[in-house]
């Protein structure tokens, strides 16, 4: 009795010709290109803001 399982040549085949590497390629340069564009984004540069440190035993102002 034959498996009634999905068919394995043609996925075989395909793997062999790259079709699901060119895929996964062409996805992952997408992401990387829009990361890309994300990151070297021009935004407003904010103020950098202080820190007040309070020592041991005193109060916050």
């Amino acid at each position: 009795m034959r498996s009634t399982g999905p068919p394995q040549v043609p996925i075989t085949t395909a793997l062999t010709q790259g079709h699901y590497r060119w895929r996964h390629d062409s996805i992952l340069q997408e992401l990387a290109d829009k990361l890309e564009r994300e990151r070297t984004k021009k935004r407003p540069r904010q103020k950098p803001q202080m820190i007040h440190f309070v020592n041991e035993g005193q109060k916050a102002p």
